[in-house]
Parts: C-alpha cells; sequence; structure tokens
C-alpha cells in the first residue's frame, strides 16, 4: 500500500512540474506577443505536449485511487452485495480499457518514433508514449486494487467516497 502512495506522490510531482512548466511557456508567449512585439515559436508546442502529460499523468493516478468518475448515489442506493458486484464490474470494464488502450496506444507510439514534432524535433513516439504509460499504470493500480478488495471484502475501493481514507492521501 505504501509503495502506490510514494509512486502517486511522485507522479503527481511530476505532474505539477508540468503544469508550472505550461504556465511559463503561456506566461512566456502573452509577454513576447503583446510587450515584445514577438513570438516564441516553441513555448506553444512544448506548453501544448507537457499538459497532456500532465493530464495523463494525474488521471492515472487519480483512477488508481478510485477518484475516477463514478456514480456514487446511484451505488449507494444499492444493496450491499450489488454495491460488491457494481464495483467489480466496474472496475473489470476499466482494467479492459486499460489494456485495450495500452495496447493501441503502444502501437501508435512505435509508428510514430520515427517522425519528429514540428518545432521542438523531438520524437512523437515520445510523446505519445504517455498513452499507454498512463494506461499500464491504470491498469496495475486497478488490478491491486481488485486483489485487495478479494482480500477484505468490507472495503470496496473502486466507487469514488467507498476508497479507505489512506488511499486519499
Amino acid at each position: 500500500m505504501r509503495i502506490w502512495l510514494t509512486i502517486d506522490r511522485a507522479l503527481l510531482s511530476i505532474s505539477g512540474v508540468m503544469v508550472g512548466g505550461v504556465m511559463v511557456c503561456v506566461w512566456l508567449q502573452v509577454w513576447f506577443r503583446f510587450v515584445m512585439n514577438g513570438s516564441v515559436v516553441w513555448a506553444e508546442e512544448l506548453s501544448r505536449y507537457l499538459f497532456v502529460w500532465a493530464v495523463f499523468i494525474t488521471t492515472a493516478v487519480l483512477a488508481g485511487r478510485g477518484e475516477h468518475y463514478a456514480m456514487p448515489e446511484f451505488v449507494a442506493m444499492l444493496p450491499p452485495r450489488l454495491q460488491r458486484l457494481f464495483a467489480w464490474l466496474a472496475n473489470a470494464l476499466c482494467i479492459a480499457f486499460c489494456v485495450v488502450t495500452a495496447w493501441y496506444g503502444t502501437g501508435w507510439a512505435w509508428r510514430l518514433r520515427d517522425a519528429d514534432t514540428p518545432i521542438l524535433e523531438v520524437p512523437q513516439g515520445l510523446v505519445y508514449a504517455i498513452v499507454p504509460a498512463s494506461a499500464v499504470y491504470m491498469a496495475l493500480r486497478l488490478t491491486f486494487n481488485a486483489w485487495y478488495a478479494a482480500r477484505h471484502p468490507a472495503t470496496t475501493p473502486f466507487i469514488d467516497g467507498l476508497a479507505p481514507a489512506e488511499w486519499k492521501r
């Protein structure tokens, strides 16, 4: 359990740095365009890639914590056995989606490995590698959550609001 919290904190820190980078790039664009009457060509492309990476990293962490989209009001109306069934089904579908996304995302990133981005000249495969990487992390976390829930049936860590408190730190 503690290893997931450590990895989550590290990933969220990286994501925060990336969001800070986005803000700096956008500020540079505005400054140079309106004050200096010029432009920073690379800032728009870098800010876009940093933003995409930050979103995928944060999404992977939140899904693993059970803070992804759910319908807690609907689930709360169900009896406890159906709540567990719904949690299991939702988790299984999320894992399946992650596996498919990782598979196709890997192929996509691999096909783009030789193409460079227009301004930064970074391999596009590297830019798109975040898609399968985040899907693999989500699948691992959700699989661990399923294992944990099987060993501790009183908890259903897949539905927003029902995850143990230590998973949300």
